[in-house]
């Protein structure tokens, strides 16, 4: 298969895998904001916007610098995402956890508190697939990728419907949110580790290299983010919980818009370099 048939074939697959999990994550939505209703979706708003700062801060931009140190490296392939792995293991525990602990200090609801703690964890999970998503970038290979969160879009919508067929509130629809992104890490680590040899790594030339890779990038995605949420989090200060629910479930439109551009910059960055 030529180069360009595997790039046109590849943002195939990311578009029809992203298709149905985005049919898939909007009935989920739909589900959610049925069950908890206004208020108790802006809970959940606000803790994902309050959450996603902290998740940009531990970003890095890991998959575009993971698929291009691995395509400019071909023969340290495994070198380089060990010592990736573990540079995404650190930061990511520690940006991203101290989260639950600044909310705490907030004047959000207890509810949303909580709801921070819990999904932490999946904010975790989201920024250690990083990696794998851009192994699998660099080798043109996306259906690992695809299959993963199609599988976890499926095990999110099922286990957003069973806590609203049962009725289990709110904290126990948040969990099962996280607990499907964390399957999908899963099935990415499985995937990868077929591909590459996985462990803790420390060289200082490569780290180097990864920060000076990833602060442009970085600095980029930050300031995008502040663009695109500091508003869900200035309306969560300023007005109910239940303005922000009604705000917050209009807005994931944009989001589903914005996917394209980075599913094919990420295919091609490779190659470009």
């Amino acid at each position: 298969m030529s180069l360009a048939k595997k790039v046109a074939h590849n943002t195939f697959i990311q578009i029809l895998g992203k298709i149905i999990s985005v049919i898939v994550a909007v009935a989920a939505i739909a589900i959610l904001t049925r069950y908890l209703g206004t208020e108790q979706f802006g809970w959940y708003t606000t803790s994902i916007a309050f959450l996603q700062f902290f998740g940009i801060l531990a970003d890095f931009g890991l998959v575009l610098v993971t698929s291009q140190m691995l395509a400019a490296n071909p023969n340290r392939q495994n070198s380089i995402i060990q010592n990736l792995f573990t540079f995404r293991l650190l930061t990511a525990f520690l940006i991203i956890g101290v989260a639950p602990i600044i909310v705490l200090f907030s004047p959000y609801p207890i509810a949303v508190k909580h709801a921070v703690l819990l999904m932490s964890a999946m904010f975790f999970s989201i920024a250690m697939q990083q990696i794998f998503t851009g192994l699998f970038q660099k080798q043109l290979a996306m259906k690992a990728v695809v299959w993963a969160e199609i599988i976890s879009r499926i095990l999110l919508i099922a286990g957003v419907g069973f806590v609203a067929y049962i009725n289990a509130g709110f904290l126990w629809a948040m969990l099962a949110i996280t607990i499907a992104n964390i399957i999908q890490l899963l099935i990415l680590a499985t995937a990868g580790m077929k591909v590459i040899q996985l462990k803790l790594a420390y060289d200082k030339t490569i780290w180097k290299e990864i920060i000076h890779k990833s602060y442009p990038i970085a600095f980029a995605i930050f300031f995008n983010m502040i663009y695109l949420r500091a508003d869900i989090l200035i309306l969560s200060l300023q007005r109910t919980q239940a303005e922000v629910g009604l705000y917050g479930a209009a807005y994931k439109i944009l989001d589903v818009v914005t996917q394209a551009p980075i599913m094919f910059m990420g295919l091609m960055l490779p190659i470009l370099t």
